[in-house]
């Protein structure tokens, strides 16, 4: 009898485990957090200097980016400290001449125009005050101005993961 339940118990547990792992597998991956589909990460920037230039502010910083998505970088300047885990909050900052599309990045780059040794450089000649809902341009005046850089992907997506260091310039 004994014997009958030693040969019974090599034969089945050895299965019945087999058939258990998948399950186990399941329950475990169901309990991990894992992105959501369609979750495209972008490496933040690393601002290396800052400094004012006359009547503007001129922002030194490697990229990291060659993610197919990705098109450029966003600059934000404010008067007070920004929090990166609201940075949909923010306005980012004209650089080009030809206007401002939201849909557009203050600084168009592509992943063709990967280069982590390269140091590049904004300037921003003016910041937003947000004023009743609707934002203003404003000149920089004497202060103290906050900026971040945040990667920006081309279908417009932000993530508070693309977000750069942030740095401050007292602006004379």
């Amino acid at each position: 009898m004994r014997a009958m339940m030693t040969s019974l118990i090599h034969k089945y547990i050895p299965a019945c485990i087999g058939a258990m792992i998948p399950l186990l597998i399941m329950l475990v991956g169901c309990a991990m957090d894992v992105p959501e589909k369609g979750y495209d990460y972008l490496t933040p920037p690393l601002i290396t200097g800052i400094y004012q230039d006359g009547d503007s502010i001129v922002v030194e910083f490697i990229g990291y980016n060659d993610e197919y998505y990705f098109d450029g970088y966003n600059a934000y300047a404010e008067v007070i400290s920004m929090n990166r885990d609201q940075i949909s909050s923010y306005k980012p900052v004209q650089v080009a001449e030809s206007g401002y599309a939201s849909a557009d990045p203050s600084y168009p780059l592509s992943p063709d125009d990967y280069d982590p040794t390269l140091t590049r450089r904004i300037t921003l000649y003016h910041y937003y005050i947000q004023n009743e809902g609707r934002y203003e341009k404003s000149p920089f005046s004497e202060g103290t101005y906050y900026v971040l850089l945040c990667s920006h992907h081309s279908l417009g997506y932000l993530y508070p993961e693309a977000v750069s260091n942030q740095v401050s310039v007292d602006f004379q």
